[in-house]
Parts: structure tokens; C-alpha cells; sequence
């Protein structure tokens, strides 16, 4: 069955509902928590974490059943392990762990965009022609 523009816009657009509802679902000081553990396991400063994505991915984790608190109660149980690499994929590749597959939420606002100073997100252009020129060189001398 092929999808018409419409139907398909309709699914894309429903695919980002979880980012519009998750922020009025946690209080603030819950959300500011969350937000500042994922700050602390991301590298990335709590100013530049998006309060949208992480009220999202709260809500798809308490979806599951996850115990966050766990992050904090006892972080060096297997469990906290786990929920820290599931919070960090899901920052890096801007994908929400939802059910029955993960959802793609925030695609070109995902972190590994900003970790990596040699890539560009795809089908974001830097300039005309930028693809074209050899990558700078690296401090090593290896390319």
C-alpha cells in the first residue's frame, strides 16, 4: 500500500506528538532533575539539552515502567548502568525508547551532530560545494 503526501505527513507529524504532551506531564523540579542527570551522563551543559526532548524521553522511560530514580539511588547497580546508556543513545541519536520500536524525534537536534566538528548533519548543507573539498586536516597529520 503507497502512502499519499498527506497520510505520510499525517505520520510524520504524529511520530512528534510525544514532544508536544511530555512537557505538560512532569512538574518542573522532576523535569529539571532528569534534565540535569542528562546533563551529567551527555557531557553536554543543561542549557543546551532541549526541555521538549527530555520531558519526551522522562515520559517514554516512565511509559516502561523504568525506575529513573534508580539513576540516583544506587548508581553503580547494573540497572542504573543500563538506564544511562539507554538515556545517553537516546540523546545522541535523538530517538525516543517508545514501544513496539523506538521513535525518531529529533533527528537533526540530536547530540552526535554537535560531538562530531567534522560531520554535518545529512541534507544540511555548510555552503555550496562544501562537499567537494577534502576534509581539514586533522591534528595528528592523518587527514
Amino acid at each position: 500500500m503507497e502512502l499519499n503526501s498527506t497520510r505520510r505527513t499525517a505520520l510524520k507529524l504524529g511520530a512528534l506528538a510525544p514532544l508536544a504532551v511530555a512537557a505538560d506531564m512532569f512538574d518542573s523540579q522532576a523535569l529539571e532533575r532528569f534534565t540535569s542527570i542528562c546533563s551529567k551522563l551527555t557531557g553536554f551543559p543543561e542549557h543546551l539539552l532541549d526541555r521538549q526532548f527530555s520531558a519526551a524521553l522522562l515520559q517514554a522511560l516512565v511509559a516502561q515502567g523504568v525506575d529513573v530514580a534508580a539513576l540516583t539511588e544506587n548508581e553503580n547497580s547494573k540497572l542504573a548502568e543500563e538506564l544511562a546508556v539507554e538515556i545517553v543513545s537516546a540523546w545522541y541519536t535523538g530517538t525516543l525508547p517508545t514501544k513496539p520500536e523506538p521513535t525518531v524525534a529529533k533527528f537533526h537536534g540530536a547530540l552526535v551532530w554537535q560531538a562530531l566538528d567534522f560531520a554535518t548533519v545529512p541534507t544540511v548543507c555548510t555552503r555550496p560545494g562544501a562537499w567537494a573539498e577534502a576534509p581539514p586536516e586533522s591534528e595528528d597529520g592523518n587527514g
